[in-house]
C-alpha cells in the first residue's frame, strides 16, 4: 500500500529543502510521522469495531516507526509486529476457514485525506521556520 502526495510549487519547495541542508531527512521523517498517526489510529479504531479484541495484543501491536532511509528518502512504517503466526494477515485477508475482517486497508481508505493534510501541514510548518 502506498499513499501518493502531490507537491504543488515544487521549485519553491526544492529551494526551501536545500536551505534545510542536513536537516532535510529529519524534517521529512517528522512530516511522515505526522501523516502516519491517522492511519495508526484508524487501524486501531477498526480493530475495536470488530469483535476482535479479546486480550488487546493485536491492537497494542499496531504502531509506527521510522524505518531506515531508502536511497536518501525518509521512511515511516505503520504495521504490527505480530508475525508468527501471521494473525493480522489472517484477519485482513481471511483463510480457507475464516472470512476476512479487514481493518488496515479500510483505515488507509478512510484516513488517506487526513494523512495528506497532516503531511502538508507539518511540511508547511517545518519549511516556514526557515524563513
Amino acid at each position: 500500500m502506498q499513499i501518493r502526495i502531490k507537491l504543488v510549487g515544487a521549485g519553491r519547495l526544492r529551494d526551501r529543502m536545500r536551505a534545510l541542508g542536513d536537516r532535510t531527512g529529519p524534517a521529512m521523517a517528522t512530516a511522515l510521522e505526522a501523516a502516519a498517526l491517522p492511519l495508526e489510529n484508524g487501524w486501531k479504531e477498526n480493530v475495536r469495531a470488530y469483535p476482535l479484541v479479546l486480550t488487546g495484543s493485536y491492537m497494542r501491536s499496531i504502531h509506527h516507526e521510522t524505518g531506515p532511509a531508502e536511497a536518501g528518502r525518509a521512511v515511516v512504517l505503520v504495521g504490527t509486529d505480530i508475525v508468527d503466526p501471521p494473525y493480522p494477515k489472517f484477519l485482513e485477508f481471511g483463510t480457507s476457514r475464516m472470512s476476512p475482517k479487514p481493518t488496515a486497508r479500510p483505515a488507509l481508505d478512510e484516513r488517506g485525506d487526513e494523512m495528506r493534510r497532516e503531511f502538508g501541514s507539518s511540511m508547511k510548518q517545518l519549511l516556514g521556520s526557515i524563513g
